[in-house]
């Protein structure tokens, strides 16, 4: 090996420095990315080597100095150029067909473990319905109570529905709004009522989420700002009773000063993903291990050991994210701010907190799904299909644009005229 421009004997990183992001003090200076066309592949330059009238100098460092140089985005103040996007076309079926919907809904939500079954949510009632046989064999009116609210940055309040294992316990709560109830639809009861407070409620969707575990079934839910709570539906009863304790004017040891957003579980619901901000503020998506929440540690929610920030990006939360089959966290969105993005998206080990891989071409104009070894964007244009191994476009359902998955039916469906478009996955 040679000893390299950084001063390294080791392997040439993929991609290129300007001398000014070598050395001691380099990760203080504001970077640009240059994106070569090849993938996410990208030389990194200094801000007075980007304006300068100069031919850019760039020079080859090793792995350790380039890949420094390339993930700490923080420093990041502008992307030139575009990414790669790989295309591997390969047979999709395109074919939807439509199944009337029994009312006009305002929401909807499958019932993760009943093929077909969905909770279909009115203006004042939540019902369950069967999309094959076109049955509704559960009802319960609800009313959720009001408060004034101040419209911030067009995130309109909007009540959503959510749906637990068997159908029979449902959450409806609203979004930038701060109120919810728990329903129990074989009585019609509510079994809780649901409160996370008025404080910038209007930045975040509620945070609702059912997960079946060993000692039976219970709802994660915002109860404030900065806060998550477990409890058992069937009851109300709290499972994570903790206080914080105040020592003079200091902050409370275990005090979280994020805001919570929305909740997406993964497949087997052992982890948590989080989607919310903190000031200046930053959007801050991250993962937790629910079990040892549950199980070991009241505090993980806050401060666990389990709890990992994937990334921080200024201005920019409530973007797409799903989990893969194997548990991997997929967060959309490649750059430092919502004003230097890349549309792409970046795979996150949960374990660990580091990025598996990334990689260019999903919108983020829709939602994200995954099935199998394949990553499915609801794009403008239609639904498209990503291979996650290679991050290569394989196939495009033109005209199609799902807002849900049914993980028992696989099937991802669309709300159109009065329809639910159905779409059966492959496998």
């Amino acid at each position: 090996m040679d000893v390299l421009t950084c001063g390294h004997v080791a392997h040439k990183g993929n991609g290129r420095l300007c001398r000014h992001l070598l050395g001691e003090g380099s990760d203080l200076e504001d970077r640009v990315w240059h994106l070569t066309g090849t993938g996410l592949d990208r030389d990194v330059v200094c801000t007075a080597c980007d304006t300068s009238d100069e031919p850019l100098d760039l020079v080859e460092a090793c792995e350790g100095c380039v890949e420094r140089a390339q993930e700490d985005d923080a420093n990041v103040i502008a992307i030139r150029g575009a990414p790669g996007v790989g295309v591997r076309d390969e047979p999709i079926r395109t074919d939807t067909w439509r199944t009337p919907l029994p009312h006009e809904v305002i929401d909807v939500a499958a019932v993760p473990d009943s093929p077909a079954t969905w909770l279909l949510l009115t203006p004042d009632r939540v019902l369950r319905w069967n999309a094959d046989t076109g049955e509704v064999d559960r009802e319960a009116r609800y009313e959720l109570a009001t408060h004034s609210f101040e419209v911030w940055a067009e995130r309109e309040p909007r009540t959503r529905v959510h749906a637990a294992d068997g159908g029979r316990y449902v959450a409806v709560g609203v979004d930038y709004g701060r109120f919810g109830k728990v329903l129990d639809l074989d009585t019609g009861s509510v079994t809780m009522e649901l409160d996370r407070g008025e404080y910038h409620q209007n930045t975040v969707p509620f945070p609702l989420a059912f997960v079946s575990t060993e000692d039976g079934l219970r709802l994660v839910h915002g109860t404030a700002w900065n806060r998550l709570d477990v409890s058992d539906p069937a009851t109300g009863e709290l499972l994570t009773r903790r206080d914080f304790v105040s020592v003079g004017n200091e902050r409370p040891e275990h005090y979280s000063g994020d805001f919570q957003g929305r909740l997406h579980l993964s497949r087997t619901g052992r982890y948590l993903g989080l989607d919310g901000w903190a000031w200046s503020p930053a959007g801050l998506p991250r993962v937790f291990d629910l079990h040892r929440w549950l199980r070991v540690n009241v505090w993980e929610s806050e401060d666990g050991p389990s709890l990992l920030t994937l990334a921080l990006r200024w201005y920019l939360w409530e973007t797409p994210m799903c989990w893969t089959d194997d548990e991997l966290f997929v967060v959309w969105g490649i750059g430092p701010d919502d004003e230097i993005i890349v549309p792409g998206v970046r795979v996150f080990d949960p374990l660990t907190g580091h990025e598996v891989r990334a990689f260019a071409g999903p919108t983020g104009s829709g939602a994200l799904f995954s099935a199998g070894s394949a990553l499915y964007s609801a794009d403008p244009g239609g639904l498209t299909r990503w291979d996650l191994s290679t991050g290569e476009r394989t196939g495009t359902v033109t005209g199609f644009v799902p807002t849900h998955h049914h993980p028992a039916s696989r099937e991802l469906v669309e709300l159109r005229d009065g329809a639910m478009v159905r779409w059966r996955l492959p496998g």
